[in-house]
């Protein structure tokens, strides 16, 4: 990561995305001033948003992919989850915060996933999601994005990466399995309402 710098937008530019769950993509307009902060420095700090594209990996039968956190950052510890993503470096910077993050995003997935098709993925936005229960989610903004999994092989962990690979499972038993990550479940909720 280049210097620890990381995406961040001001709290108070986004009450519009925050006061609910989530938002659909076009329904709000997104943040217009963005910079990179210290990540040391934004971590706990509410009055900045840390920006975190989040890529939902669909099947053709609109199953999501999911999979078990085994390591990574401890407050997510053992749950699982329904998006690849990570926070935005400097050099994923873009011309546009759309792009900026859509190049996280893909970044993210070749790290991630063993499958060379992951890095070719074209992930398309849906919207944002929010939650303010929890002090890890207050102070993080995701930015949903969807993208059709076609590869025969459904979607593997690089190995080394601190994940274990659940599937493809109907959206409904995430919302309703407890071990998934409140983020999912909004995600989950919000491809949902997209449809």
């Amino acid at each position: 990561m280049n210097d620890g710098a990381i995406l961040v937008v001001a709290a108070r530019d986004c009450t519009h995305l925050t006061g609910r769950d989530y938002t659909l993509w076009g329904k709000a307009a997104p943040p217009l001033v963005w910079q990179f902060r210290p990540r040391a420095a934004v971590e706990e700090d509410e009055a900045w948003l840390q920006l975190i594209p989040y890529v939902v990996l669909r099947d053709e039968r609109g199953a999501v992919w999911a999979y078990a956190r085994r390591g990574g950052d401890g407050r997510l510890l053992g749950r699982h989850s329904v998006g690849v993503g990570g926070h935005i470096e400097v050099a994923d910077r873009c011309t546009t915060l759309l792009d900026t993050a859509r190049a996280c995003a893909r970044r993210e997935l070749a790290e991630e996933l063993a499958q060379p098709e992951a890095a070719r993925l074209d992930p398309h936005p849906c919207g944002w999601i929010h939650e303010r229960e929890t002090a890890i989610g207050r102070v993080h903004l995701g930015l949903v994005f969807a993208a059709r999994w076609t590869a025969p092989d459904p979607p593997q962990p690089k190995p080394g990466e601190p994940l274990a690979a659940v599937g493809f499972l109907p959206p409904a038993a995430v919302l309703t399995d407890d071990r998934f990550e409140r983020w999912s479940r909004l995600a989950v909720r919000l491809l949902r309402a997209e449809a």
